[in-house]
């Protein structure tokens, strides 16, 4: 436990350095240019003196028309009450398919994670990295510190909120990482063919994952899973168990990339033709496949 001596609340900026910092992003300059002086003042009253939501609304509407500001900031005022995931949300709907599929990997899946590598296991599903990272970065959706994909708590928010889009009806989801949630997935069966990616730390789980009934119930349900890229098994907290997998077992066939912490061994009929890569950390494995399988 760290010793705090003082806590300090970093207050909002006020209208003028909220406009100087929307003007940085918006046109490149400290202030705006002539005929985007009045949007601009309502774009930062959006903002509510927020940075990042500043920042990020700069971002989009620099390079736009008069009349596309207009009709974004128009979006915002449909609102009775403005709140800062609206203003997020507009630059999330102005990506383009495979730049919104890539923030929403980030948010649910690669937080933190090597850029080099998950670019590696983008690009094997033809999703363009390079310059859609360079996008997203640009309009300060993400950062990269390190080498390593980094988002703002509030974008993460955001991004988990657009996947869970429907509350009421998780069969629409199409990337899980909530344990409970993906126990009554799995559970229910219902809507698991629309799922792309789970990321379940066992850490966090109250289920036992380790029982017959468990196993059969994911087979099942992976057989239909004909959509899922990137799974990942692992135990944030290091406290990790061996686990078997019975030898009939049979993973997704679309699997790009493969993390299963613990894994004692792979089923024989394992081949993992589209994947990119793999990481067994703690498994006993020595050899994974015969060169006429891959």
């Amino acid at each position: 436990m760290l010793n705090v001596d003082y806590l300090y609340e970093v207050e909002e900026l006020n209208s003028n350095e909220a406009l100087e910092l929307f003007s940085q992003y918006a046109f490149r300059s400290n202030l705006p240019k002539d005929d985007f002086e009045n949007l601009s003042h309502q774009a930062v009253q959006y903002c509510e003196g927020l940075p990042l939501a500043l920042r990020v609304l700069g971002s989009f509407l620099y390079g736009k028309t008069i009349r596309e500001w207009e009709s974004e900031l128009h979006k915002l005022e449909k609102e009775p009450e403005v709140e800062i995931q609206n203003v997020l949300k507009i630059s999330f709907d102005g990506l383009d398919i495979t730049q919104q599929m890539i923030l929403l990997d980030i948010a649910c899946f690669f937080q933190g994670e090597d850029k080099d590598f998950a670019s590696k296991i983008w690009d094997g599903y033809e999703l363009y990295s390079e310059i859609n990272i360079k996008v997203l970065t640009e309009r300060c959706l993400i950062t990269i510190s390190n080498n390593r994909l980094h988002m703002h708590g509030l974008i993460e928010k955001m991004c988990k909120k657009i996947v869970q889009e429907h509350p009421k009806d998780p069969s629409k989801w199409s990337r899980l990482w909530n344990p409970d949630d993906i126990c009554c997935k799995f559970e229910s069966e219902e809507g698991m063919e629309n799922v792309e990616t789970i990321s379940l730390d066992l850490s966090r789980s109250k289920e036992n994952w380790f029982t017959t009934k468990i196993f059969a119930q994911m087979k099942k349900v992976f057989a239909k899973m004909k959509k899922l890229r990137l799974l990942k098994v692992y135990y944030s907290l290091g406290d990790e168990h061996k686990m078997s997998l019975p030898k009939d077992f049979e993973f997704p066939p679309n699997l790009n990339y493969l993390h299963w912490e613990g894994l004692v061994s792979l089923p024989s009929n394992f081949h993992g033709k589209k994947l990119v890569a793999i990481n067994l950390k703690s498994s006993n494995i020595k050899e994974l496949l015969k060169a006429e399988k891959l």
